[in-house]
């Protein structure tokens, strides 16, 4: 078993699966010294200020999602301070403004005792995307992610030899949250194309800042199974595969190179795809692409300084980590007919409706100011 650092690089965002909530009802805004902070309510505190004989109309407020802040600014001791009823606080840039009314949030995920963390099964999520894109390339021309995943993993979850990777939790200390926004960088226009950030789809979250660390325990078991996998694999009578032969990750070291190559040609790929863009859509550039690529140069600098370091990799994970994270770059990977600029009509998604686009035509970024921020890049470090 060893133990892993981890070092957050842009933000991370791991949901709870409650996106909704609500400015006044969930959680406050505050400022103090010239900081800001939301505080998260925690509703038990706040029965235990109001006291019982206001627990019905605290109830009744709640029901009609009513101001719940005003009501116990109302109802609590005149003395009574946010601290008194808060979860947590999470710090809110100044650079945000001032919340709408109607804000809502995606909440991270937390333990028990309050701390977010990263889980194990994200973690063991992102690495197996890492391979999968990495061992699907003797499988030309499928645009099936499952029937790739099940050819190289296994038929069934008894059968999956990436069990033989254990994976544990990375829990962050206190205060290491942020509240920022996630914005949509879109491409619009049809034939003359520029990019738009959506402003309807803005969307508040709380993340993992960016330079907090952790340390996680990560262990390998080589078994029979994935020696025979990989046997098998190596094997295989298609062209592809006599070109290309399973990497041996028999080591923690090895398994971090191929995570790291991985995330190196999906940032390198990201280049390729805007330069495609203005080479065969005219597209109009501005200033937030600028931010935008000099953000994926500095992640493919972080590769880079892996390579040499040879011990760590950087990995992407999380909530709005991009199509690529997922399945595009495994496709692009794979599919001998398909290309950035085909990739939507290979899928056979959207083409009458959105022909005219590259595909994926859209990115979940940060944008504060004139900076550009990605989410969802770690850096990972075995120390033992």
């Amino acid at each position: 078993m060893s133990t892993i650092k981890i070092k957050t690089l842009s933000p991370v965002h791991i949901g709870n699966g409650n996106n909704n909530l609500k400015n006044n009802m969930d959680f406050v805004y505050i400022s103090d010294s010239g900081d800001s902070y939301l505080a998260v309510i925690d509703i038990n505190k706040v029965v235990e200020i109001v006291g019982e004989s206001n627990i019905e109309k605290l109830v009744a407020c709640i029901n009609k999602e009513d101001n719940l802040k005003e009501f116990i600014e109302r109802v609590a001791p005149k003395d009574t301070v946010v601290d008194e009823y808060a979860k947590r606080f999470i710090f809110y840039p100044a650079s945000c403004n001032n919340l709408k009314g109607n804000t809502t949030m995606k909440e991270a995920i937390h333990d028990g005792m309050g701390n977010a963390y990263i889980p194990g099964s994200s973690l063991k999520g992102a690495i197996r995307t890492a391979l999968t894109s990495t061992l699907a390339r003797p499988y030309p021309n499928a645009t099936s992610a499952k029937y790739v995943e099940k050819s190289i993993f296994g038929p069934s979850s008894n059968q999956d030899f990436m069990r033989f990777l254990v994976v544990g939790d990375a829990i962050f200390e206190s205060a290491c949250e942020d509240a920022i926004y996630l914005d949509t960088l879109n491409i619009v226009g049809g034939y003359n194309q520029r990019l738009q950030i959506k402003k309807e789809v803005r969307q508040l979250a709380e993340v993992i800042a960016a330079g907090e660390e952790s340390t996680f325990r990560m262990r390998m078991n080589i078994t029979k199974n994935v020696k025979a996998k990989t046997e098998q694999y190596n094997n295989m009578q298609s062209e592809a595969s006599k070109r290309i032969k399973m990497p041996v990750f028999n080591s923690l070291d090895k398994l971090f190179g191929i995570i790291n190559a991985h995330t190196k040609r999906m940032l390198n790929d990201e280049i390729a795809f805007w330069q495609d863009w203005t080479d065969n859509y005219n597209g109009e550039w501005d200033e937030s692409m600028d931010a935008y690529i000099k953000k994926i140069n500095e992640f493919i600098d972080e590769c880079k300084q892996c390579d040499k370091e040879g011990n760590s990799c950087i990995l992407r994970l999380g909530h709005a980590s991009g199509y690529d994270s997922i399945t595009g770059d495994l496709i692009l990977g794979i599919n001998e007919e398909c290309s950035r600029s085909n990739m939507r009509e290979v899928l056979k998604k959207d083409v009458k409706r959105y022909g005219e686009y590259p595909f994926p035509k859209s990115r979940r970024i940060n944008k504060s100011g004139e900076s550009v921020n990605l989410l969802g890049f770690v850096k990972l470090t075995k120390i033992d």
